[in-house]
C-alpha cells in the first residue's frame, strides 16, 4: 500500500493530525495537499448503554485548487476496487513525534465533490470496516468451520478479515482488553480472560439437513462475544478495545492485556486512564448548546441462552459404505428413559461388472450403531423387514448391526432407496456414539452370492440421529430483576447468547476454561475481578447492567470544545459522561454527540431468575408492572427544567 498524499493539520488546542491518503496502485513521489479538517464519527447501532460494536467513520475534507489540483485523486477513487485506498490517521502533542491513530479504508460510494470554481471541495469518507464483516461468512473457507477457539482467537480470525490487516507487523500492538470475569477453575486473577474463555466452533453455525453450512457471518460473531461478556469492541489509537461497560462506566484506569498481532500476549499490562477532566477556565474550553434526556429504570433485563439439547448428531457426517467406523457424538444417560432417534434415507446403487441371467439383486446393509461398549441390534432376513423393528436390542457383542435390505431390478438400473427410521429402546449407559454403514453381501434371488458379478456402494442422505431424554432443553431464559418499587415497567431484551456455562452433560455450546493445564467445562462459577463467585457467567453479566440501571440516567446531548479523547469519560462537575456517539471535529476541537450520565452501581437484592423454555410458543409472558409510584423512592422524570453548567 503506497503513501500517495500526506499533509498535517494542527487545531487550536495544539494537537497535530498527520493524514495520510495510501493507494495500492500509486507508483511514485507522494505530495502534499490543501486539508480543510478531519471530522471523526463514533457510534453503535443503537445507540444504547450496551451497544456491543462501536463503529467509527472519517470525513477529510480537501480543496483542490489550480496549484494542488486533487482531480485526478478523486477520479481514482471513484472508479477504485472496494479497499484499493485507505486512510491512515498519526497524532501528535508536539509536532514532532506521532503515533499511529486510525486506519480505515476510503468508501467510493460515499465520497462526492463540491464544483465552486476555480476551488473544488472534496469529501473523502472512510470507515474502520466493521460494517464490511456483515458481509463475510465466519469460516476457514466454503467448507470448513473453524474448531474451538479462545475469545483472543476469535477475536482476531475476525478483525483479520478485514482489508486493513496488511498494516500490522507482528510485534504491533494489535488488540487490548479489560474483562474482570474470572471462572474458579482458572489460575488467578492475573491474566487475561479473553486468552482463557474457549467458546466451540459449533456456536457459530449450523448444519441443515442436507449437510450444507448455515454460517453466521463475522459481525454477529463479534457482537455475540462482546454481548456474552457484555464488553464494548472498538478501534482508536491504532488498537482495537474489548472492554467491559461496568468497567468503563465505574473505573478511572482500565488494566489492559496487550495482545500482539502474532498473538502473543504481553508479559506486562497497561494501566489506561479512561477519565477525562476538562477545566472549564481554560481558554477555548466551553460548554456549547444541550440539551437533557432520560434513561428509565429498568424492570428487567432478559436474555435468552439458545442451547438445543434437541440437536442432531449426525450434523457433521457423512454415512456411506466407504466411509469407516466413525464417532458422530457423546451422550450422557440422564435417566432410564433416554433414546435414540434415527431416520435417513440409504441410497443404493448397483454396478454389474460382467454379464450375468440374473432379473433380481438382493443388497444387504449393515448400520453399525454403538454406544460405549454397547451394540444395537436388529436383525432382517429380507426386504419385508425393513421397517420391522420389535426385536431391536442393545448387545454387549460386537458382531450386531441394524440389518436391512435393498432390490435392485437389473432391467432398470440406477438406484433405489430405502428409508430408514427408528427409536432405539432406553439407553444402557452414555458415551461416545459411533456408526457405521457397510455392504454386507450381494445376493441374487435364491441366495447366491453374486459379489463377483456386482458391486454396491450405499450412503445415506438426509440423515438424523437425536438424544432424547423425554424433556429436551432449546433455550434457557435468564431474568434481572430490579427489586425496588418503581413506576417504569421497562424491560430490555438483550440478543440471545449462543454460548455459556454447561447446564448439563448434554450442554451443546458450553464454554471451557483454563484451568492451567488444560481446558475445562466452567462450573457456573464466575465472579468480578475474584476467583471465588457464585453466579454462571451470563447471570454475573445481567447483574453488572442492572446494577448501573436502576434508577433514572440522564442523557445530554449537545457539544463542547477542549482537548479530549472522545472514547473516554468526560468528567464534569463531579458527574461521569460515557458516549453513545460522538463526532469530533479536529480543526475546532468541537465534540458534538450524546452521553450519558454513569450514576452510581447498586449491587443489593438484584434477582436472576431462569426458565427453562423449550422453543417458540413456551416463552414466559411478562406482565406488566402494576406497581403504583412510591410516597419515597424514585420520583417521575421532571419535565421543563432549567439547567445550567451542564447539571441538572
Amino acid at each position: 500500500m503506497a503513501l500517495r498524499y500526506s499533509q498535517i493539520i494542527n487545531n487550536q488546542e495544539g494537537l497535530y493530525f498527520r493524514t495520510e491518503i495510501h493507494d495500492a496502485n500509486f507508483i511514485g513521489t507522494s505530495s502534499d495537499f490543501i486539508l480543510q479538517n478531519i471530522e471523526f464519527d463514533y457510534k453503535g447501532q443503537n445507540s444504547n448503554r450496551w451497544d456491543p460494536v462501536w463503529g467509527s467513520q472519517l470525513t477529510i475534507s480537501i480543496l483542490s485548487t489550480p496549484s494542488k489540483d486533487l482531480s485526478g485523486l478523486f477520479t481514482d477513487i471513484l472508479e477504485a476496487s472496494e479497499g484499493q485506498f485507505t486512510v491512515k490517521i498519526y497524532k501528535s502533542i508536539d509536532g514532532i513525534n506521532y503515533n499511529f491513530y486510525w486506519l480505515g479504508i476510503i468508501l467510493t460510494d460515499l465520497s462526492g465533490a463540491t464544483d465552486e470554481a476555480p476551488v473544488q471541495t472534496f469529501q473523502i469518507v472512510a470507515t474502520d470496516g466493521l460494517g464490511s464483516l456483515k458481509g463475510i461468512d465466519y469460516n476457514v473457507d466454503d467448507e470448513t468451520a473453524f474448531g474451538d477457539a479462545t475469545v483472543q482467537n476469535i477475536l482476531f480470525n475476525v478483525l483479520k478479515k478485514l482489508p486493513t490487516d496488511s498494516h500490522w507487523s507482528n510485534s504491533d500492538v494489535f488488540l487490548v482488553s479489560d474483562i474482570p470475569y474470572f471462572e474458579n477453575n482458572m489460575p488467578s486473577i492475573v491474566g487475561s480472560p479473553v486468552a482463557w474463555i474457549q467458546i466451540p466452533g459449533k456456536a457459530f453455525y449450523s448444519v441443515d439437513k442436507n449437510g450444507n453450512y448455515d454460517w453466521m457471518n463475522c459481525f454477529e460473531v463479534l457482537e455475540a462475544v462482546c454481548l456474552t461478556l457484555k464488553a464494548r469492541l472498538f478501534f482508536i489509537e491504532g488498537r482495537w478495545y474489548l472492554l467491559n461497560i461496568r468497567v468503563w462506566e465505574t473505573s478511572s484506569a482500565a488494566n489492559l492485556h496487550k495482545f500482539q498481532y502474532d498473538g502473543t500476549l504481553g508479559g506486562t499490562t497497561e494501566s489506561y486512564n479512561l477519565r477525562f477532566t476538562i477545566d472549564g477556565t481554560n481558554a477555548g474550553t466551553r460548554l456549547a448548546t444541550q440539551s437533557f434526556d432520560f434513561f428509565p429504570p429498568l424492570k428487567m433485563i432478559v436474555q435468552k441462552y439458545v442451547h438445543d439439547t434437541s440437536g442432531d448428531l449426525l450434523a457433521e457426517t457423512t454415512l456411506n459404505s466407504t466411509n469407516g467406523l466413525q464417532t458422530v457424538g457423546v451422550v450422557s444417560k440422564t435417566s432410564n428413559e433416554c433414546t435414540l432417534a434415527f431416520k435417513g434415507v440409504c441410497n443404493v446403487q448397483v454396478a454389474q461388472s460382467t454379464p450375468y441371467a440374473n432379473f433380481q439383486v438382493f443388497v444387504k446393509l449393515r448400520l453399525t450403531l454403538k454406544l460405549g461398549a454397547y451394540y444395537l441390534r436388529r436383525t432382517a432376513n429380507n426386504a419385508s423387514q425393513n421397517n420391522d423393528f420389535s426385536n431391536m436390542t442393545w448387545e454387549l457383542s460386537t458382531v450386531n448391526y441394524i440389518e436391512f435390505w435393498a432390490v435392485m431390478n437389473v432391467n432398470t438400473f440406477g438406484a433405489t432407496n430405502v428409508a430408514i427410521s427408528f427409536e432405539t429402546p432406553a439407553l444402557p449407559a452414555g458415551g461416545g456414539v459411533d456408526m457405521e454403514l457397510e455392504v454386507a453381501a450381494i445376493e441374487d434371488l435364491n441366495g447366491n452370492d453374486i459379489s463377483s458379478t456386482y458391486s454396491a456402494f450405499a450412503t445415506f442422505r438426509g440423515t438424523y440421529l437425536e438424544f432424547i431424554d423425554g424433556t429436551p432443553e432449546r433455550e434457557r431464559v435468564y431474568f434481572a430483576q430490579n427489586n425496588v418499587n418503581s413506576y417504569f415497567s421497562v424491560v430490555e431484551e438483550l440478543d440471545d447468547a449462543f454460548f455459556g456455562d454447561k447446564i448439563t452433560d448434554m450442554t451443546p455450546n458450553n464454554i471451557k476454561v483454563w484451568n492451567g493445564s488444560n481446558y475445562v467445562n466452567a462450573t457456573s462459577k464466575w465472579g468480578r475481578n475474584t476467583l471465588l463467585g457464585t453466579d454462571p457467567l451470563l447471570v454475573l453479566g445481567l447483574k453488572d447492567l442492572m446494577a448501573g440501571q436502576r434508577e433514572t440516567i440522564r442523557k445530554r446531548s449537545g457539544a463542547f470544545h477542549g482537548n479530549f479523547d472522545l472514547h473516554k469519560v468526560l468528567v464534569f462537575e463531579g458527574d461521569y459522561w460515557l458516549p453513545l456517539g460522538v463526532t469530533f471535529s479536529v480543526i475546532d476541537s468541537n465534540y458534538n454527540g450524546e452521553w450519558y450520565d454513569a450514576g452510581t452501581y447498586d449491587d443489593s437484592g438484584i434477582s436472576v431468575d431462569t426458565t427453562i423454555g423449550t422453543g417458540v410458543g413456551d416463552e414466559p409472558i411478562i406482565p406488566p408492572s402494576s406497581t403504583p409510584p412510591p410516597i419515597e423512592g424514585t420520583p417521575n422524570v421532571p419535565t421543563n427544567t432549567v439547567f445550567g453548567y451542564g447539571r441538572m
